[in-house]
Order: C-alpha cells, then structure tokens, then sequence
C-alpha cells in the first residue's frame, strides 16, 4: 500500500500523513483522528501485521473516519482468510 502512495505523494497528487504506532505495532484511533486535516479525504490502514501479528483496531478507526466524512480503506491482504472480517458498508454522513 505504501509504495503507490509514495508515488502519488512524490509527483504531487496527493499528501500523505503517517500515523505512528506504540512500541507493540498498533495504531491508536486517537491518534488517526489527530491527524485529520482540513483536506482530509480517505484514511487507508492495513488490517494487520504478517511480520509482528498485530490486528489493528479497524472498526474504532472507523467510527472516527465516518464521524468526520472521511472514507475508510482496510488492506485486508495479509488478513483475509485468517482473520474473521466484518465487510458491513456504513455510509459517512456525506
């Protein structure tokens, strides 16, 4: 996921924040919402971790993103199949 985006960052497209995680590899919700600006369109997460096992917090992430109008894109690639996955669209209220 991080390599289109680069790209897109690099020629110009798009800004990109990153959001850091804690000393065990999640992402805090709060602090994806901290990162929303003004400008703020999608919020694109991996779902989860094949090299440290973690399974991010998708759903509070979520909750967030749509409290804001902020669309939500999960990259389920290292977690579809393993992980069960709640696939229900809840529209924002855009």
């Amino acid at each position: 996921m991080l390599r289109p985006l680069r790209h897109r960052a690099r020629d110009g497209d798009i800004e990109v924040t990153h959001v850091a995680n804690d000393a065990a590899g999640y992402i805090d919700p709060d602090d994806v919402k901290r990162a929303f600006r003004k400008h703020t369109r999608m919020v694109i997460i991996n779902h989860a971790s094949n090299v440290l096992g973690t399974v991010q917090p998708v759903a509070e992430i979520g909750k967030r993103c749509r409290e804001a109008g902020i669309r939500l894109v999960v990259d389920v690639s290292q977690s579809a199949g393993i992980v069960p996955i709640d696939m229900t669209v809840t529209r924002s209220p855009r």
